[in-house]
């Protein structure tokens, strides 16, 4: 005599959990579906995870596609600089530029307030090299560095007018704008050009010289300063050797954890870390040498003492910091005699 058959078999019915998904009793494991026209009362968590990223990345999406439809805005030289008549042995005037860092520059940071209440030189400065350049006027750019110099000063103009778009009602934003280098096109040479475009100019011109980088400042806490006078083609080579010393300097670029025993990097140092060992064995014919030892050979006497405490440790990439590299000027504090002379 055949054994009984349970009551699942008889049926066809599934014993169903309070979160409604299909539970098969044992005796029930061929029936692998859940009956006709049964769905469980929850969805799947994959599709569930989906449907709740969507309301995410549409948005995102349309807000690119908007951007990428638009373009970057082109912000107009002043005129009367723009318009003067430009002759192929017109040279270039960096004075307004100069006049431009001595008034913002705050040792690693900048004074955008400053900037924003007398901006009249670095409008001029840009509206004079909007038709001034290594093309509208070779002359005036005798050698390379002449040209380089040219575009790693436009670049970093171009960067600080960027950033003044930005600012509301005298205040600056606490971070970099998303695609800082691409939303704006300014007149160079001629040309309208983004800072992205003119960034890979001057890595295109400068070739396998990796000091560049460090003229180069993007407004981020991180990562080089703003030079606090202008590059001069005559004199570029050994601007780069003391920016690039101005910039292992820096916290920014090269920090020192005692606490962890590491010695972290700033992004586009550590991704020539390589190129700057190889360079260093070269030049003083030795091998296994680190990235520390090609730091200390290219820092000066106080940092080289700083460095030397870090003989050892683990070399690791510094967190990047998008924050904006604003002088915040030290607030007073105030005293008895303030407050009774306020009241």
């Amino acid at each position: 005599m055949n054994e009984p058959q349970t009551l699942a078999r008889i049926t066809g019915e599934h014993r169903r959990p309070a979160g409604g998904h299909t539970c098969l009793t044992p005796d029930s494991s061929r029936l692998s579906r859940p009956r006709r026209g049964y769905f469980p009362s929850r969805e799947p968590a994959f599709t569930d995870f989906v449907s709740r990223k969507v309301h995410y990345v549409i948005p995102v999406a349309l807000s690119l596609l908007l951007f990428a439809r638009c373009g970057p805005t082109n912000i107009h030289p002043i005129v009367g600089a723009a318009e003067a008549r430009v002759t192929e042995d017109a040279t270039i005037d960096w004075s307004d530029w100069g006049l431009t860092l001595s008034r913002v520059v705050e040792g690693r940071e900048v004074n955008y307030v400053a900037c924003i209440e007398d901006r009249g030189a670095l409008d001029r400065f840009l509206g004079h090299v909007a038709n001034v350049g290594p093309n509208t006027a070779p002359d005036g750019f005798p050698g390379p560095d002449h040209r380089l110099a040219y575009l790693i000063n436009c670049y970093n103009a171009t960067i600080l007018r960027s950033l003044l778009e930005f600012a509301d009602d005298g205040a600056m934003p606490s971070r970099i704008p998303f695609n800082l280098e691409g939303r704006f096109r300014y007149r160079i040479d001629g040309e309208w050009r983004t800072p992205g475009e003119l960034r890979r100019a001057v890595h295109d011109r400068a070739g396998d010289d990796w000091r560049v980088r460090f003229m180069l400042c993007d407004g981020s806490r991180d990562g080089p300063s703003l030079w606090r006078r202008p590059f001069l083609g005559d004199m570029l080579d050994a601007q780069l050797n003391q920016a690039a010393r101005f910039a292992f300097a820096s916290p920014q670029v090269v920090d020192i954890d005692h606490a962890w025993q590491r010695l972290r990097l700033w992004s586009g140092l550590h991704g020539i870390a390589g190129r700057l060992i190889r360079e260093h064995e070269d030049r003083y014919k030795t091998r296994d040498a680190t990235i520390l030892n090609a730091l200390l050979s290219f820092s000066d006497r106080p940092r080289r003492e700083q460095l030397n405490t870090a003989v050892g440790y683990d070399v690791c990439l510094l967190p990047s910091d998008n924050r904006l590299n604003a002088f915040e000027p030290a607030t007073k504090k105030r005293g008895v005699l303030d407050l009774i002379s306020a009241n």
